[in-house]
């Protein structure tokens, strides 16, 4: 979602070991649908509401735009409607890592995919990953004969997945679309945001068309899975000012050194933002300082009785939240939340 500057392609930084190494585990602030684009058909009718099939057909009781479109493919149109960014701008998607580099970023993130895969196995029917961005989850579960579609906000995203779904012989449906709002042929048993993508909603309003949308989109007792981080007092009350080593890991392809740092944080406690200036820094064979390349994102966390408010107001009423892949109960404010929720 980014196209690097020049200075941020070939510029050199010192070495990575004035940055401060985490004494917490690695913060990820990753998710793969961008945060902040320009709102992309905010609609003209009622929000996103269960319809009948004939109803969606005749194009009846929805979003009130009266355009036909492609399965998933959707116009991007309006200007933002916060000067603060608290929705989705362009200009916040072309400050995300860029997507050659985004494998590099994550190669390392492989601990939640069998849960993944085993939850699309369970679900019985086709799986939908919304924000399934270079396909770090999705090619694994084609590759485990998972029936399973993808989409992303970001073009460049899908490029990188598809060429390597075709270097490994797969076919991967994808489709260019916003998971506030889109639109497809087929009603899944499964519907998954993996890596917190679910944080680049920074609007309740927004959220809660996700939700909606999502919640249209499932069969009867279909189920939503996603994961978020628990907004722990220690994290939102940090200093953000002071450089932190987030992971240090080798390079996917050259096997050289590559260290992850957050230059920055800003924790905005009053909107429940969280704005980072992340760097991806490179070493040369010899261990000196090689490419630097920054990016930013923008999350909003999400207290857990919030969440079940928006759960329940989008249409689901029945959800259960655990602390972690592993399935241990949600008890400590520093446990991943991970929430399903089902279409009864």
């Amino acid at each position: 979602m980014a196209v690097l500057r020049a200075h941020d392609r070939c510029a050199l930084h010192p070495a990575p070991a004035r940055a401060r190494r985490a004494d917490r585990g690695a913060f990820l602030p990753h998710a793969a649908l961008p945060a902040d684009a320009a709102a992309v058909r905010a609609g003209r009718g009622c929000d996103h509401r269960e319809r009948s099939p004939r109803q969606r057909l005749a194009r009846v009781g929805g979003r009130g735009d009266g355009g036909a479109r492609a399965p998933g493919l959707l116009p991007v149109a309006g200007t933002p409607r916060d000067p603060r960014g608290l929705s989705v701008e362009a200009q916040d998607l072309a400050q995300y890592i860029e997507p050659r580099l985004y494998d590099i970023a994550y190669s390392w993130h492989t601990a939640d995919i069998p849960f993944w895969i085993a939850r699309a196995k369970q679900a019985r029917g086709p799986v939908l990953e919304a924000g399934c961005g270079t396909g770090r989850v999705l090619i694994p579960m084609l590759e485990a004969g998972v029936d399973a579609e993808g989409l992303d906000l970001h073009p460049g995203m899908l490029e990188v997945l598809k060429k390597k779904a075709a270097a490994a012989g797969l076919a991967a449906p994808v489709h260019l679309a916003d998971m506030r709002d889109f639109t497809m042929t087929r009603r899944y048993m499964l519907i998954t945001i993996p890596f917190r993508a679910f944080m680049h909603l920074l609007t309740t309003e927004d959220q809660l068309r996700a939700l909606r949308c999502i919640r249209e989109h499932l069969e009867s007792r279909g189920a939503l899975v996603l994961n978020l981080f628990y907004p722990s007092l220690a994290r939102i009350v940090e200093p953000g000012e002071e450089e932190r080593v987030e992971r240090e890991f080798a390079h996917p392809e050259t096997g050289l050194p590559v260290t992850y740092v957050s230059v920055k944080r800003e924790y905005d406690r009053v909107r429940q933002t969280l704005r980072a200036v992340m760097e991806l820094r490179e070493s040369d064979a010899r261990g000196y300082a090689g490419a630097v390349h920054r990016h930013r994102v923008s999350l909003r966390w999400t207290y857990r009785f919030e969440m079940e408010l928006l759960l329940r107001t989008a249409g689901f009423s029945r959800y259960e939240v655990m602390g972690g892949f592993d399935g241990r109960p949600l008890e400590r404010d520093t446990d991943e939340m991970l929430w399903t929720a089902w279409k009864d």
